[in-house]
């Protein structure tokens, strides 16, 4: 994961966010991306959770996850590596 910023001076331009996760289980060569934009100039991730209710949630880490799943046969991941 990692945010990208504009260029030094430019305070108008959205930040981006990235996270990449695996998919596809035991498939070591798969992966899937995803990207948002945030606030100019924010280091954190801002959608790594998103709460939209009392039991939902839109954020990244949610949406890779799920991906995760589906695409493993209904796997869950043994371990969550971050690298920033």
């Amino acid at each position: 994961m990692d945010v990208s910023h504009g260029s030094p001076g430019q305070s108008d331009i959205p930040s981006i966010a990235a996270v990449v996760s695996s998919r596809q289980w035991p498939l070591i060569s798969k992966y899937r991306a995803c990207v948002r934009t945030q606030s100019p100039k924010v280091e954190m991730i801002d959608n790594l959770f998103k709460p939209v209710g009392e039991k939902e949630d839109e954020g990244i880490i949610r949406e890779l996850l799920v991906d995760f799943y589906t695409s493993s046969g209904k796997r869950k991941p043994e371990n969550i590596i971050i690298f920033r």
